[in-house]
């Protein structure tokens, strides 16, 4: 499961966000984006940032609630 922050502000209500895939598009690549009220939407990957591990820890989101969100 990768977690990502949306590098545009204003634009979604969440401000992270769960990236479930890419996809090739005309326009480019896209990230498909799960966020947290379920809700998707499909974003350019320029527009993101994706968090590593300890990006997350200093978010206070520790192993065992990343592994339980991916369920």
């Amino acid at each position: 499961m990768r977690i990502c922050k949306p590098k545009i502000e204003g634009q979604f209500k969440w401000d992270y966000a769960e990236v479930m895939g890419l996809t090739d598009t005309p326009t480019g690549i896209k990230a498909r984006l799960r966020f947290a009220d379920d809700t998707r939407d499909l974003v350019k990957v320029q527009d993101i940032k994706m968090l590593q591990d300890k990006d997350l820890e200093k978010l206070g989101v520790g192993k065992l609630s990343r592994k339980l969100w991916g369920s």
